[in-house]
């Protein structure tokens, strides 16, 4: 089945605090140079390299995960993590919105007390969603264990919540 990207939402990756649209089968970007043109078509790249189960090497090659987050002011306590998110759906339906699929990815450090690497990406919360005939249905969830801890103990001294 080939599906096409008919929405893209991108949050804290590089230069895109928070962008969200609609496509359609031919967009084209233009604009000064700088304004992010780039990292809208590197956002995307990210989001195939998370369904890829490629992340890692992937951000490695660009520089990491460091040069992957926002690169401006975050708010005090606010945690560092990429939110991608790309809507999916038959080329040839009537409406944006028929038989949609959803895949959403949420990136950032991994816990302190991990094994793994301070610097290397890990994938917090992963989501495919279907919705169709009015009704959706979560396909698939997949959240790093501690960060249901994490999230309830959100904002007390000690919490591990950083994405």
């Amino acid at each position: 089945m080939n599906l096409s990207v008919r929405e893209f939402k991108a949050q804290e990756f590089r230069s895109l605090k928070n962008i969200s649209y609609p496509m359609s089968s031919l967009d084209v970007f233009v604009g000064a140079n700088g304004v992010g043109k780039t990292n809208l078509y590197r956002s995307l790249e990210l989001l195939q390299s998370a369904a890829a189960n490629t992340l890692a090497r992937d951000l490695a090659s660009e520089g990491g995960l460091e040069s992957a987050m926002w690169a401006g002011r975050r708010r005090r306590g606010e945690p560092a993590c990429i939110r991608l998110a790309v809507g999916l759906a038959d080329p040839v339906g009537r409406h944006p919105s028929d038989s949609l699929y959803r895949y959403e990815v949420e990136i950032g450090f991994p816990q302190p007390l991990s094994a793994t690497l301070g610097s290397e990406p890990q994938i917090k919360a992963e989501t495919l969603t279907y919705t169709g005939a009015g009704r959706s249905s979560r396909l698939m969830t997949e959240t790093v264990l501690w960060l249901w801890h994490a999230a309830r103990t959100a904002g007390q001294p000690g919490s591990p919540w950083t994405c």
